[in-house]
C-alpha cells in the first residue's frame, strides 16, 4: 500500500470519517494540529514541518482539510518532495465575512497562506461546487460573492468536487411514529463571531415567533448567551455539546432540524439529521440548499418571519418528507460514493 500522510486540522467526525476511508487503500500516517491557542497552534506547525521531512522521502501522497497557515508546509515541501498533495475544501476556507472577521481571507498573510496552497496543489477538492463560486445573497442586504474561484484569480490547479458521505447508523430503525414537535439546531457556538455565523439568532428569534412549539438548541454555550444578555423564550432549551449517542437521540426525536447559518459548508449535522428523517429548513446559503433540494424547505431571506413561515410548514408536513430528506443523504451522498470518488481520483495522480 501507498504511503499517505493525513494531515488533520481537528478530529472531527467529517474528518474522522475520511481517515477511515483513506486507510482502506492506503498506509496512512496521521498528524493533527491542536489549535487551542495560537501558541499550540504554532508549536503543532513547526512539529507538522519536522513530520513531513521525516516522512516525505518515502510518503507517496499529502491529504489535508481546509487551506489555512499550516497548509503552506507541505504545499512548499510538495514541489521539493514531488509528493501530490491533495486539499479538501470544507467552507471557511472558501469566503471571508467582513462584518465577522470571518474566513480565511481575514488577513493579508493567512489570505496568501491559502492562495498559495490552492495554487501549489496537485488537485483542490470542494464538498460541492458551491465552494468554487457562489453569491451569498442571504447574509446581508447587499450580496457578496465567496468561493475559490473568486479569491484566487486565475487559478489553473485542477478542480474536481466530491461531496461528504454519510452512511445511517447501525441502530437506526424505524423512527416515524416517535418524532416529536421538535425543532433543532446544532453547533459548537462559544464566542460572539460564531453565535452570528451560525444563525443562532435567528433561531432564537424563530422560537419567539412558534411559542406553541418546542425549540432546542445543542452545542451553544449559556456563558455566551448571558454574556450577550440574550432573553430566551419559555419554549427554547440550550444544552451544551453532548456525546454522539445522546445526539442521536435527539436526532430520533426532532420533527425539524434548523440551519440558519449566514456562511455553511455542508453541514455534518444537517445531514445526520437528515438521515434520521429530520425534516430540513436552512438559509439560501453556500451548499445548504443543494443538501436539501426539494427534501424540506430553503429560507430566502434573513428575516425571523420567513423562518418561522418555513419551520411551521415543516412542523405540519406528513412523514414521507423526512423520509425524503433520508433517502436524499443516504443515495446522493453516501459514504460509498465519496469512497469510490475520492480514491479513483487520487490513484489517478499516481500513476
Amino acid at each position: 500500500m501507498e504511503k499517505l500522510i493525513y494531515i488533520k486540522p481537528s478530529n472531527s467526525t467529517f474528518i474522522l470519517r475520511d481517515e477511515e476511508i483513506l486507510k482502506k487503500h492506503y498506509d496512512v500516517y496521521s498528524v493533527c494540529l491542536d489549535r487551542s491557542t495560537n501558541q499550540k497552534y504554532l508549536l503543532s506547525a513547526v512539529k507538522l514541518f519536522f513530520f513531513l521531512i521525516k516522512h516525505s522521502f518515502s510518503a507517496k501522497i499529502y491529504f489535508t482539510r481546509f487551506a489555512d497557515y499550516h497548509t503552506v508546509i507541505p504545499a512548499f515541501l510538495k514541489k521539493i518532495f514531488h509528493v501530490p498533495f491533495f486539499v479538501v475544501v470544507g467552507g471557511y476556507d472558501a469566503t471571508y465575512i467582513k462584518k465577522y472577521n470571518y474566513g480565511v481571507f481575514n488577513n493579508k498573510i493567512r489570505a496568501w497562506c491559502a492562495r498559495f496552497t490552492y495554487k501549489q496543489a496537485t488537485c483542490i477538492l470542494p464538498i460541492s461546487q458551491a465552494l468554487v463560486e457562489n453569491t451569498n445573497r442571504f447574509a446581508f442586504e447587499a450580496a457578496f460573492k465567496a468561493g475559490i474561484m473568486h479569491f484566487v484569480k486565475g487559478l489553473k490547479t485542477p478542480v474536481k468536487v466530491i461531496p461528504n458521505g454519510f452512511k445511517a447508523p447501525e441502530d437506526l430503525g424505524e423512527y416515524g411514529d416517535v418524532k416529536e414537535n421538535i425543532a433543532l439546531t446544532v453547533a459548537i457556538v462559544n464566542r460572539k463571531q460564531t453565535y452570528y455565523i451560525k444563525g443562532i439568532d435567528s433561531f432564537i428569534e424563530t422560537a419567539k415567533l412558534l411559542p406553541d412549539y418546542r425549540f432546542i438548541m445543542i452545542g451553544v454555550s449559556m456563558d455566551l448567551i448571558d454574556k450577550l444578555r440574550i432573553k430566551l423564550p419559555e419554549n427554547l432549551t440550550v444544552l451544551g455539546p453532548v456525546p454522539q449517542v445522546e445526539l442521536n437521540e435527539y436526532f430520533k426525536k426532532a420533527k425539524v432540524y434548523c440551519v440558519f447559518s449566514i456562511s455553511e459548508g455542508m453541514s455534518n449535522a444537517l445531514c445526520e439529521a437528515m438521515v434520521h428523517k429530520c425534516i430540513p429548513v436552512v438559509s439560501e446559503v453556500m451548499v445548504l440548499p443543494e443538501i436539501v433540494d426539494g427534501a424540506g424547505f430553503v429560507v430566502s431571506k434573513r428575516e425571523p418571519k420567513e423562518m418561522a413561515e418555513k419551520v411551521k410548514r415543516a412542523f405540519d408536513a406528513d412523514r414521507s418528507m423526512g423520509e425524503l430528506a433520508q433517502r436524499r443523504i443516504l443515495s446522493d451522498f453516501s459514504d460509498k460514493k465519496r469512497e469510490k470518488q475520492l480514491i479513483q481520483l487520487i490513484d489517478s495522480f499516481l500513476k
